[in-house]
């Protein structure tokens, strides 16, 4: 039992630690629209993405919702020139 609760409790620690979000500015006229076409290779498009939750920016009190590119994976298929980039 408490080799299971060790190892619950890495992983718990390593989840918290992956989904933490980072403050994006939530100001309207910072925000674009993007539009990639990938190719899944080996099952991957090559990026991880967070959000979807109410991000308010504590500067003057606006707030939007949204998603973020979090990760770019080197030489998948979203790790092209002009192609996606961390924050998008």
């Amino acid at each position: 039992a408490l080799k299971y609760q060790k190892k619950f409790t890495e992983y718990s620690e390593r989840i918290d630690s992956l989904t933490q979000t980072v403050a994006f500015s939530c100001k309207e006229d910072q925000t674009t629209n993007v539009t990639a076409v990938l190719l899944r290779e080996g099952g991957s498009l090559g990026f991880n993405i967070v959000g979807g939750r109410l991000c308010t920016d504590d500067n003057d009190g606006s707030s939007n919702e949204g998603i973020f590119v979090s990760k770019i994976v080197e030489k998948g298929p979203a790790d092209k020139d002009g192609g996606l980039q961390i924050h998008d």
